[in-house]
């Protein structure tokens, strides 16, 4: 009730607690309450009037009723993304699919499982958008013919035949030419030239406005932690590393 009336919480900490366990109830850390007002009172109207839908997390493809394919994306940076818009002023629908954590604000939440399900919803939501921030990630692959049985464990090997997902970004701007669009492209264990280079021609591909670049080697799945490069059109090039959330209002500062 209180997050619907505009209140802003700073959820309690994991750590030592008075009752001599370890475990979530801890205050936060005096700085971490500090910066929380500072960037409460300094960003509030910053994106005020503006629509913003943001995509987070891994798609889930059915091999069978029971047995998915997915990634190992934790669906954190979307969805702090999410969050410091909204404590911008904007008005957010977050299209959430599958996710390590929650959203503490009362942010219109729609969840998605397959990349055709994700791809469904934005052809109904994207039009009266001023920009969407698409950071989840979306499986390349499909299964090709998923079976409508469980498939029997006593079977000695199995095949599974993939095919290549649409680019589901390389749509939106057919979809709403005057959207702010923003990119993510990440890469495993490739030269900072390269993950440059990649990100580039998906910016050009999709007619992206900003691209977010990073190496998931570097900094693993489900970090707090991260370091992105952000390239626009001109292929000007921006470094912003810390927290995920930091990193978000940075990117947000940047739009």
């Amino acid at each position: 009730t209180l997050k619907e009336f505009g209140y802003f919480f700073i959820e309690p900490e994991y750590g030592k607690l008075a009752c001599g366990y370890e475990g979530v109830g801890r205050l936060a850390h005096i700085n971490k309450i500090k910066n929380e007002i500072e960037n409460i009172l300094k960003c509030k109207n910053s994106l005020k009037g503006k629509k913003i839908i943001v995509t987070a997390g891994a798609t889930i493809e059915e091999i069978d009723p029971v047995r998915v394919i997915t990634n190992k994306s934790s669906g954190k940076q979307g969805i702090y993304l999410a969050e410091e818009a909204y404590k911008r002023g904007a008005d957010v629908t977050l299209l959430k699919g599958k996710t390590e954590i929650e959203t503490n604000y009362p942010i219109k939440t729609i969840s998605f499982n397959s990349a055709e399900n994700l791809s469904s919803l934005l052809n109904k939501e994207i039009k009266n958008n001023d920009m969407m921030i698409h950071a989840a990630a979306v499986s390349d692959f499909t299964i090709k013919k998923k079976s409508n049985r469980k498939i029997s464990s006593k079977n000695k090997s199995i095949t599974l035949k993939l095919e290549k997902s649409k680019k589901i970004i390389n749509n939106i701007k057919k979809i709403n030419k005057k959207i702010f669009l923003i990119g993510f492209k990440a890469e495993y264990k490739v030269s900072g030239k390269e993950l440059i280079n990649r990100a580039y021609k998906k910016l050009k591909e999709a007619n992206c406005d900003l691209i977010v670049a990073n190496d998931v080697r570097k900094n693993p799945f489900g970090s707090e932690i991260n370091k992105v490069w952000v390239i626009d059109k001109n292929k000007k090039i921006r470094e912003f590393k810390g927290e995920k959330r930091e990193i978000a209002n940075q990117i947000l500062d940047l739009v």
